[in-house]
């Protein structure tokens, strides 16, 4: 099972989106999306559909699941459920195709294990640590950690594997760590310092 990062921002990726006529009234309807909306389109297909090219993974998942929702909930015209079944269809395969592009087949915790030997830890289980994580509201917040330095499988949106469940995985040595109350993420060698912050071990070069 793959484990979490507490990562930094991540530089969004573009995708490309077909709206019908029947989904951009619908958005006008309700006022919303208005970057898909037809005048905004790169291109209008013979159909009469609009292709919006370069937008961005995060906004196409939010107009995924906006589209999730209206195929349930929308109180307009009745042919609006089926667009956006198929605008659901579409916008997933895109973003499956975008993923798959990105990533390799997941080779498994123990081919990695075999390619990447483990560098020499600082921290034991129950030492406490601070995030080094400057630029981030979480950055120098005390964590204790709970399970030792070794190699991790995990999720995280810019990963280079493609598990069997379609998700996004890499591979890092590293420690597992909790603050007070909230759940425990991954944390590699240089995102972990003492409570002095100070450094307790190098960076490790790949």
């Amino acid at each position: 099972m793959a484990e979490q990062q507490r990562n930094p921002t991540e530089a969004d990726d573009e995708v490309t989106i077909l709206i019908t006529p029947t989904i951009e009234r619908d958005y006008r309807r309700r006022n919303v999306f208005e970057e898909m909306w037809s005048e905004r389109a790169d291109k209008v297909m013979p159909g009469g559909a609009f292709v919006h090219r370069g937008v961005c993974v995060e906004f196409a998942e939010e107009i995924l699941e906006d589209a999730r929702e209206q195929r349930f909930t929308s109180d307009g015209p009745r042919g609006n459920r089926a667009a956006y079944t198929a605008l659901v269809r579409q916008i997933t395969g895109e973003l499956r195709r975008f993923h798959e592009s990105q990533t390799l087949p997941d080779p498994g915790r123990d081919a990695m294990l075999t390619a990447a030997p483990p560098s020499p830890a600082r921290f034991k289980v129950g030492d406490a640590a601070a995030i080094w994580a400057p630029g981030e509201d979480y950055h120098l917040q005390l964590v204790e950690i709970v399970d030792e330095y070794r190699l991790r499988r995990v999720t995280t949106s810019c990963g280079e594997y493609m598990d069997q469940h379609g998700k996004r995985v890499t591979y890092f040595h590293g420690y597992l760590a909790k603050a007070p109350g909230d759940r425990a993420y991954v944390f590699p060698l240089h995102q972990l310092r003492d409570p002095d912050q100070n450094v307790r071990h190098l960076r490790r070069i790949q």
